[in-house]
């Protein structure tokens, strides 16, 4: 994209950026110095503390005005560490974050105040609403009976995402006599596939294996949103997750754990349901309970959609984005 933009791009190596040698990762800061050299001036953003920590001596040779961006939950010491370059401004994704990031700068000795909060933002139009979501799980041939309503995790399989409390619960639900199928989409992360195998022995020692799809990495999140009816992310560490704005740009509504930025986006009872990351009868029970009131599921759905719509649409947040691009420029 950038390249078809016309701007100039360079690659850099996070591994050499990383490294615990001092000449490795000096080497790479001269490097990507001298990619960016060209440029005279501009603005160095950043998305990850440890990485602007790691280019430290690049960020005081070039002059550039910096930008940090934090999108998740990072350890004080990191946070304090990453701090010692002073940014000259701090993008949060969501408020929460605001304290352990506040109290990093202050013990780094810089200004509370260039710390900004510009919540995360989608392209709304990218995801409609399907009001025919059978037909919609019919079209994508996933699952074995389209006609239950469906769930789905939208996550790489990690134990701190939730996939298990997602099958305890459609199991818990079985038991009630409530048939849901669960699409689980993501990959394995842990390098050997151990916790996807752990997943599907779970799925057999409760007797929901025909219920739960494994569907790996897919482009198409937008078409699994419109077809199924519960977004699920019982997540026990998280920023503020994407996933959950295009669910409820979709119209679906979204069960999440109340974890760090998400009770910003969701409001428990008004736009979806906030429950604990580990209690899948919890969940079990709240989706039965929207099951069972579709006028109330129809009220939660309208009012999440509104509210992302209005406040996490991706063209308002450019907008000020670039308007603090311009501020930092001026100063």
């Amino acid at each position: 994209m950038a390249r078809e933009a016309g701007f100039p791009k360079v690659n850099y190596r996070i591994d050499r950026l990383l490294d615990k040698r001092p000449i490795v990762s000096l080497a790479e800061n001269a490097r990507i110095l001298g990619g960016l050299l060209p440029a005279r001036r501009g603005i160095i953003h950043v998305h990850a503390p440890h990485v602007f920590g790691a280019l430290r001596p690049m960020l005081k040779a070039i002059g550039f005005k910096t930008v940090l961006h934090v999108h998740l939950d990072f350890p004080a010491e990191q946070l304090r560490w990453a701090m010692k370059s002073s940014p000259d401004l701090v993008v949060l994704c969501a408020e929460y974050m605001r304290p352990v990031v506040e109290q990093a700068m202050s013990a780094a000795g810089h200004d509370k105040a260039r710390i900004k909060v510009l919540r995360n933002a989608i392209d709304v139009a990218t995801f409609e609403p399907e009001f025919d979501r059978v037909g919609a799980r019919e079209r994508l041939r996933i699952g074995s009976n389209p006609k239950w309503p469906t769930l789905l995790v939208a996550a790489n399989l990690s134990p701190h995402k939730g996939q298990e409390t997602a099958i305890r619960a459609v199991a818990h639900l079985k038991c009630s006599g409530c048939d849901v199928g669960l699409w689980l989409a993501g990959l394995d992360r842990s390098g050997d596939e151990g916790y996807l195998e752990s997943l599907k022995s779970l799925c057999l020692e409760l007797e929901v294996r025909d219920r739960v799809e494994f569907l790996g990495f897919r482009k198409d999140v937008p078409k699994l949103l419109q077809a199924v009816d519960f977004l699920l992310l019982p997540s026990t560490s998280e920023g503020l997750p994407l996933v959950i704005l295009e669910a409820q740009a979709t119209g679906t509504l979204v069960l999440a754990a109340p974890t760090a930025g998400i009770p910003e986006v969701v409001k428990d009872g008004i736009s979806g349901r906030l429950i604990g990351a580990k209690d899948p009868e919890s969940y079990a029970h709240g989706i039965r309970e929207m099951l069972d009131a579709p006028q109330k599921y129809a009220a939660m759905v309208d009012q999440a959609r509104q509210h992302v719509r209005k406040n996490h649409d991706f063209r308002a947040y450019s907008t000020r984005m670039l308007a603090e691009y311009d501020e930092l420029m001026q100063s």
